[in-house]
């Protein structure tokens, strides 16, 4: 029999540099489509999940009378749309680090730029090494001048007039479909606009959304995810950056940081993600209770991803509940104990 076909292995920082404007121009744009389309539903007096069973997709004739469900169904029906925009949303929030980077240490003379990245892509599956995290926490920190500047009046003010020039920009440049300039925020928010999409769109209360959103989701996304959440606690964690950056940063990363956030607690608290899910999530951020590999706990835990823990823990049966808890605290105490005697 003929050998199997290796996967392809695709690095992502050369997806990235592929990734421009435009794309992220059409993709912004196909979002608001979407959003419009799902917006629809609203109208739809279906009640029984039953019913949405048996619907069949709207066809391709532009005359047809075809129901809001009907459309909706074939564009979701016609690719894996979850995993297709958690994928762009990576890339995207990858791209605009990796140019927030560029610009930042090319100010720099004679400080090595790091072109590496972490996250490496098959055609089905990918990988994520953890040698790569040291280089990714040479990174700039992206949260902490905003953490300040929330306690400074002066900085609010200077915020609140980014955010005035911000919409005015918008209002002046409203026709343009592509920006003029290839800005780290735009792409920041870009991934914003996704995450919000699967998180008020997507995640409506809606019975066939609800289905569509439960079994569409994988492993694959939760690792992915895990990746953003530890980038941004890390990133909190620095503190201010040696090079204050643009307000315009700052929003699209406070934005961005929001809308990963309420996707995921939304995840969680509507029990769209399954036992399993769950658990390679907490997995993949290191604070998984159930894991048998280790035996130790990490003593350093940021607060996006204690949250995540939390959150799960405390939607979990009582008798589940309490063995988490004390394997985790067993798991610290082993871990502390292995620290003094070393």
């Amino acid at each position: 029999s003929a050998a199997p076909t290796p996967a392809l292995r695709v690095n992502l920082f050369k997806v990235q540099q592929g990734f421009g404007v435009l794309n992220a121009a059409i993709a912004r744009h196909s979002i608001t489509l979407l959003t419009e389309l799902i917006d629809d539903l609203k109208i739809d007096s279906r009640t029984d999940d039953e019913e949405y069973s048996s619907i069949e997709s709207a066809g391709f004739d532009i005359l047809g009378q075809y129901s809001s469900i009907q459309r909706v169904v074939r564009v979701l029906n016609s690719a894996t749309l979850q995993q297709l925009m958690t994928f762009l949303a990576t890339v995207s929030y990858r791209k605009a680090c990796t140019l927030r980077r560029i610009n930042t240490k090319t100010t720099n003379e004679g400080e090595p730029m790091s072109y590496s990245d972490s996250t490496t892509y098959y055609n089905d599956t990918f990988s994520c090494s953890e040698g790569s995290e040291p280089e990714e926490e040479d990174s700039d920190s992206y949260l902490g001048l905003w953490f300040k500047e929330t306690l400074s009046p002066e900085a609010n003010e200077e915020m609140t007039e980014s955010q005035e020039q911000e919409k005015k920009e918008e209002k002046r440049h409203g026709s343009n479909l592509v920006p003029a300039k290839d800005e780290p925020h735009e792409y920041l928010n870009l991934s914003s606009l996704i995450f919000n999409f699967f998180d008020v769109s997507l995640g409506g209360q809606h019975i066939y959304l609800n289905r569509y959103v439960r079994t569409g989701l994988s492993e694959q996304q939760m690792v992915l995810l895990a990746n953003i959440l530890r980038d941004l606690d890390r990133d909190s964690a620095r503190g201010e950056p040696e090079n204050s950056g643009c307000l315009q940063w700052q929003n699209a990363m406070v934005k961005f940081s929001g809308s990963v956030g309420r996707y995921l607690h939304n995840l969680i608290s509507n029990s769209l993600l399954n036992e399993s899910l769950q658990s390679a999530l907490l997995l993949h951020l290191g604070v998984s209770p159930w894991t048998q590999d280790s035996n130790i706990w990490p003593l350093q835990v940021y607060s996006r991803t204690l949250a995540v823990l939390v959150q799960i823990l405390l939607l979990k049966p009582s008798q589940e509940k309490e063995a988490a808890c004390l394997s985790v605290w067993h798991r610290l105490v082993n871990t502390l104990v292995e620290g003094v005697c070393s």
